[in-house]
């Protein structure tokens, strides 16, 4: 009896031709899994590297008298800094984001001064842009490029909503909110907040209109004018950082949009923040620096030394162990990069605590630690490589400055 075979591929080859592209990918996704850890490692290194390199200018610039030297290590800083952010981006697509996803440190004064320069140089002369902007707003961990955009779709409504012209108001301003003033905002939390500020002069949003403003597809505007998505883009901008939106609106008086950001410090404590004013120079403490890196370690000494502080120093967790036992009734605060060998940063935290329970100690790490086990388990305030030596002293001093006296 013969059999009528179906035509097309035999289904044996088609067998055999998935199992081959099963292998291909699984070889493609073993070959990324390498290419991410590889690219985790050299990020770290590079870190290491930036590390006293960003913190050289600050120890250099008391010694350079002449201006030239000075715009030498200013143009050193801003190179570092953005060799910074490019093992950043690498780290990300590396570990498969998008950079537009990849978060670093925002300087909320620049991107403020940019947009508000930038609706100056665009918007008609009859909006009178008027910018309050301190310089020392606290940065914020995000994406530079979404939150510009953000600002701007809320400045180009306000330009809007003022078509005779009026004043469109661009400010910041750093907040902390308590539980009692987290409570009374919608979405809120306690800590310590970067708030970004558009106000104008113009219609206002009737209350039946205010709450639909979110709304994807929903505008006012008439058709051809507006897409109805720039707040519904606002809000996922805002939601992706962390943040939340507050809104106050008054028919015909205008209308206020406050967005507010956590601050990228928000992991110190409330009440253990460097206040502004504060003197950031020690009066001979003792810090105990313990870090494997033999280049960052000497920095962080000389910064700290040159700064009014006293150091001894560690190359790995067992020898800060052993430091701190013959020493600590005299540390004051432990400076510990979370990658230490043989004894983590987060291992070492509890070691120390188990001896000190008070002792401040401030973590160290790269953006890439966020990945890693030993950095997830540390819990403690951070500063993240590269760092400038002003974020390492206004760390250490406001540990240090929190601390409850003895009794």
């Amino acid at each position: 009896m013969n059999h009528i075979l179906p035509s097309g591929p035999d289904p044996l080859a088609l067998e055999g031709e998935h199992c081959h592209e099963g292998t291909e990918r699984d070889e493609r996704a073993e070959r990324l899994e390498k290419l991410g850890l590889l690219a985790s490692g050299i990020a770290h290194d590079l870190n290491n590297i930036f590390s006293p390199m960003m913190l050289a200018p600050a120890l250099l610039r008391p010694r350079a008298t002449h201006p030239e030297d000075r715009e030498v290590l200013g143009s050193l800083e801003k190179s570092l800094t953005r060799g910074g952010e490019l093992v950043r981006r690498l780290l990300a697509y590396a570990q498969g984001a998008t950079p537009a996803k990849a978060r670093h440190m925002v300087t909320i004064p620049r991107l403020l001064a940019d947009a508000a320069a930038d609706c100056s140089a665009s918007f008609p002369a009859s909006i009178l842009i008027d910018a309050e902007i301190p310089s020392n707003l606290w940065p914020v961990l995000g994406d530079a490029t979404e939150l510009y955009q953000l600002m701007l779709n809320l400045c180009v409504n306000a330009r809007d909503a003022m078509p005779f012209g009026g004043r469109l108001g661009i400010s910041g301003h750093n907040q902390l909110l308590d539980e009692a003033a987290a409570a009374a905002l919608p979405g809120a939390r306690p800590g310590a907040w970067v708030v970004l500020e558009v106000q104008d002069q113009g219609t206002g949003i009737a209350p039946a209109v205010l709450s639909r403003i979110w709304e994807p597809f929903f505008t006012t505007k008439l058709p051809g004018q507006g897409t109805g998505l720039g707040l519904s883009i606002v809000r996922g901008v805002v939601k992706s950082h962390g943040g939340f939106v507050a809104v106050r609106s008054l028919v015909d008086q205008g209308t206020t949009f406050r967005i507010f950001l956590p601050a990228a410090d928000s992991l110190l404590p409330m009440g253990l923040r460097h206040d502004a004013g504060q003197n950031l120079r020690g009066h001979g403490e003792l810090v105990l620096v313990a870090e494997a890196d033999p280049e960052a370690r000497a920095f962080i000494a000389a910064a700290l030394e040159r700064n009014g502080y006293a150091v001894t120093t560690a190359l790995d967790g067992p020898e800060a162990v052993a430091v701190f036992a013959t020493r600590g009734p005299e540390v004051k605060l432990v400076v510990a990069d979370v990658f230490l060998p043989h004894l983590d940063g987060a291992a070492l935290a509890q070691v120390i605590r188990c001896l000190n329970a008070t002792v401040p100690i401030l973590g160290v790490g790269g953006r890439i630690d966020a990945a890693r086990g030993d950095a997830r388990r540390f819990t403690g305030p951070m500063v993240f490589k590269p760092f400038k030596a002003t974020t390492l002293l206004e760390a250490v001093a406001s540990l240090l400055h929190s601390v409850p006296p003895a009794t």
